[in-house]
């Protein structure tokens, strides 16, 4: 299953890719450099043979930390979410190669996950900040999808918190939970 991220806002937020650092490489030379046998292998065989091969554009990253980073999508309107988000506006956000946990008992058996996990949580925060007016705030969710929708259960009111940007620092086990309600503000 998978654990979908939401921020609301009451007015539009930037949508794309954030803080990932990767450089376009064309896909034949990246793989004449890392695996030349597979010019020869289907798939890429036939677009070499139809010519397609020679624009393909890929994103190449150094290291998974700079392929970590954010993806915020939306915002939606297929869900009514007025039973769970005050404000209108509703983005899925994605952690993309990473998750939106710092858990120190991950860090030792799996340093990897721990770096991403760092990373798109600190992209996650940075986002905010960046996109955040005076006086306003954001409101934050995660869920399973589940059969009665994305927003059929509401919040664990235990896991509920309230986060000031301002001096704010992700905690060194900062974990986004299933079902907890988060108000961000300046």
């Amino acid at each position: 299953m998978t654990l979908f991220y939401y921020i609301a806002a009451g007015r539009e937020l930037p949508a794309g890719s954030f803080g990932q650092r990767g450089t376009m490489m064309k896909l034949k030379d990246y793989l004449m450099q890392n695996d030349p046998a597979a010019l020869d292998k289907f798939p890429v065989k036939g677009m070499r043979e139809s010519g397609t091969l020679e624009g393909k554009m890929i994103e190449v990253f150094e290291t998974a930390e700079d392929a970590a980073g954010l993806y915020v999508s939306g915002p939606l309107t297929q869900e009514d979410s007025s039973h769970l988000f005050k404000k209108p506006l509703v983005y899925q956000v994605n952690p993309e190669g990473g998750s939106f946990q710092m858990i120190s008992e991950v860090a030792e058996p799996y340093p990897g996950a721990a770096v991403t996990g760092r990373k798109c949580v600190a992209e996650l925060f940075r986002y905010l900040q960046d996109n955040l007016l005076p006086g306003e705030q954001f409101e934050l969710y995660s869920c399973f999808a589940d059969d009665t929708g994305r927003f059929g259960e509401l919040p664990r009111k235990e896991l509920n918190r309230q986060i000031s940007l301002s001096g704010f620092q992700a905690e060194p086990d900062f974990e986004w939970k299933n079902r907890q309600f988060i108000v961000v503000s300046e």
